[in-house]
């Protein structure tokens, strides 16, 4: 995880982990995209 900046929460680099990273690749449906934007603001997503 080498990758992810160091403002990343641990709470949220687990629970990235627990979907495969799957919102790195935009497989993640709509409504969790927006979801994950709240919780993670300040980020862009490609979708």
């Amino acid at each position: 995880m080498s990758a992810l900046e160091p403002e990343v929460s641990p709470e949220l680099v687990e629970a990235l982990q627990q979907v495969g990273l799957q919102v790195a690749i935009g497989a993640l449906p709509g409504e969790t995209a927006v979801w994950l934007a709240r919780v993670w603001p300040g980020r862009r997503y490609r979708f």
